[in-house]
């Protein structure tokens, strides 16, 4: 029998409430954060973790699963430094705006994940993800330049004024079922096409030099504690 370990060694991220990327570390780590939270049950609990406001790399792989906070989508970034696995509600509206461009990403070349998450003039709070690529601005296969959906996406049963708020909750839930069987349909394979073909090339003499004592991980699990559903 040999021994084989098929641990991931990368890191687990995710995005918080205020648009920053967030990666649990170990009390002491330099430039941590401490962060309180309370989960939707009412469970309290804290964490430190270092934030950032950007990722970059290739998309190497989309998985979904479900967690004990319900469904979440994993997004795999990968260079040379490493891999970081975003894990996201898939209802959240990050996931939502990720899944959104995907079909309009090259998955030979890096691209740079850029979250936001602001209040406008109406002080509406509006969340999503940034996506460039080769500084260019990816956007949405689902709407055109007026912002109409197009290519089959979900539109609501109701004018926007009769529409309730369990109306929009069924709304919502059709909208990430049907972005969710769209990626694993029309774009997992390109991404796996795009690895298997070679093109996604890595710097080996970078990666030797990294030590994985260096790379603070977490749990799938873990890595979402965002108590606000958007």
């Amino acid at each position: 029998m040999g021994l084989i370990n098929d641990r991931f060694e990368g890191v687990y991220a995710s995005i918080n409430a205020e648009g920053v990327i967030s990666v649990k570390v170990e009390e002491g780590t330099p430039g941590a954060k401490f962060k309180e939270y309370e989960l939707r049950d009412g469970t309290k609990g804290s964490k430190w973790v270092l934030e950032y406001n950007k990722l970059d790399g290739f998309i190497t792989d989309v998985k979904f699963f479900d967690g004990n906070f319900g469904e979440q989508i994993n997004v795999s970034i990968k260079d040379e430094s490493g891999e970081v696995i975003l894990t996201l509600p898939l209802g959240s509206n990050y996931a939502s705006d990720i899944m959104k461009k995907l079909p309009n990403i090259d998955f030979s070349k890096k691209v740079v994940i850029a979250p936001f998450s602001f209040e406008d003039d109406k002080k509406k709070r509006k969340k999503g993800v940034t996506i460039y690529q080769e500084n260019n601005k990816i956007k949405s296969f689902f709407s055109d330049e007026e912002g109409k959906s197009i290519n089959d996406f979900p539109v609501p049963a109701k004018e926007y004024d009769k529409m309730k708020t369990k109306d929009w909750t069924v709304y919502f839930i059709e909208v990430a079922e049907f972005l969710k069987n769209y990626t694993e349909t029309n774009v997992c394979s390109k991404i796996e096409q795009a690895c298997q073909a070679n093109v996604i090339t890595f710097d080996e003499s970078k990666a030797e030099e990294m030590s994985i004592d260096d790379i603070p991980f977490i749990t799938p699990d873990e890595a979402f504690d965002d108590p606000k559903k958007e």
